[in-house]
């Protein structure tokens, strides 16, 4: 039998002393009715369980931290806005880990989504973890525009999402929960295409060694999710959608079906291939490790003419 994590003996505890838990629940369940690949993504129902926590934790107003406050409030703005969800194969997050995309400053103009400010991507089980050896299974991702505003704020089902005064004019973030339930938050703003972040602790505790490194990557991986949207759009895979159930006894139906379920959309990896390089001569220094890297098959091109090869050492 498996060992409860932290967060599930939290989400049991919610469940019984938070009315408003189980009916943001089944709203969700019967509202986003998400149907993820099956084995390699956490089971829909049960990130749920996570989702409606932090939901319910935002009609209450009852927050560990500015990071949770922030969290819950994105996650409430994602279900009101009906705001997309996108699996990310963990090929693709393989070829992205290890590319620091901060460096490349040229490349982070104009990467805001079209579709949606506000995305959950769902990670594959067992692919990123914290420092600590924690899971994370999902990022919220959310930008948020002082000229539009409307685009940060929302309503539904009898929950009111309003606009959040922030600092920079236009404000990136993503934040997540580990299974230990620790929220983690990161916010940054774009300044002549380079990255912007205020050096704050928004949490309950301070940041370990190494921690804001972590976030660092983490941020860089995020980035990189919307520069696949953006310019590698044919890495974005449409899983197909249910029909709409049929009524019974074959007869017309006069009101509008809905299907049984959602789909999500897919990012995946790109072909890659491998380059070898040869050891120095001489010389006691270690081979350096695999590693990924970008190539510019031409000079001045855009991430979508960029492609991804892996680089080994004999």
């Amino acid at each position: 039998m498996a060992k409860r994590t932290y967060r599930e003996r939290l989400i049991k505890t919610m469940s019984k002393n938070i009315p408003e838990y189980g009916r943001i629940l089944d709203l969700i369940l019967k509202e986003r009715p998400y149907r993820l690949p099956a084995g390699t993504y956490p089971h829909w129902p049960k990130l749920v369980e996570t989702i409606a926590a932090s939901i319910a934790g935002y009609i209450q107003q009852q927050f560990g931290s500015m990071a949770d406050q922030l969290y819950c409030y994105r996650m409430a703005l994602w279900l009101v806005q009906d705001a997309p969800v996108y699996c990310v194969s963990t090929q693709l997050i393989n070829q992205l880990w290890e590319t620091d995309i901060e460096e490349r400053p040229s490349l982070l103009e104009d990467i805001a989504p079209e579709d949606s400010p506000t995305i959950l991507f769902v990670l594959p089980k067992g692919c990123v973890k914290t420092l600590e050896g924690h899971e994370i299974d999902h990022l919220l991702f959310h930008i948020t525009d002082r000229n539009n505003k409307p685009a940060s704020e929302g309503e539904a089902f009898g929950i009111r999402v309003p606009y959040l005064s922030h600092e920079f004019e236009v404000n990136f973030s993503f934040s997540t929960i580990d299974a230990d339930c620790c929220v983690w938050f990161s916010g940054w703003t774009m300044k002549d295409g380079r990255i912007v972040t205020q050096d704050k602790d928004l949490g309950s505790d301070k940041f370990e060694a190494g921690e804001k490194e972590w976030l660092h990557r983490m941020r860089s991986l995020i980035l990189q999710f919307l520069l696949v949207m953006k310019y590698e759009p044919e890495l974005i895979e449409a899983l197909p959608q249910p029909r709409p159930k049929q009524p019974r006894g074959g007869k017309a139906s006069t009101s509008p079906s809905t299907p049984p379920y959602r789909r999500p959309r897919i990012l995946t990896a790109k072909p890659l291939r491998t380059v070898t390089r040869k050891p120095h001569q001489g010389g006691t220094h270690a081979s350096p490790r695999p590693y990924w890297k970008l190539l510019d098959p031409e000079r001045n091109s855009r991430w979508k003419f960029r492609r991804w090869i892996r680089v080994n050492s004999e």
